[in-house]
C-alpha cells in the first residue's frame, strides 16, 4: 500500500469522517464487545487510543 493511502486509512480511524462510515459504525468498530480491550481488530488502550500489531496471528 502506498504510504499516502496508509495515512488516509489511519487518519480515517483517528478522525472518523462521516463520508467513510456512519458515526455509529465508527463507534461500534472502536468499542470492545467481547473483552475489555479488543474491538473488531483493534486493541483499545486504557487511554482510548487504538493499537494493532499488523497481524491476525495466523
Amino acid at each position: 500500500m502506498p504510504l499516502a493511502d496508509m495515512l488516509t486509512y489511519l487518519r480515517a480511524h483517528r478522525d472518523r469522517p462521516a463520508r467513510f462510515l456512519k458515526p455509529e459504525t465508527w463507534t461500534k468498530l472502536h468499542t470492545p464487545a467481547f473483552s475489555d480491550s479488543y474491538a473488531l481488530g483493534w486493541v483499545v488502550r486504557k487511554d482510548g487510543s487504538l493499537w494493532h500489531n499488523g497481524s491476525n496471528t495466523m
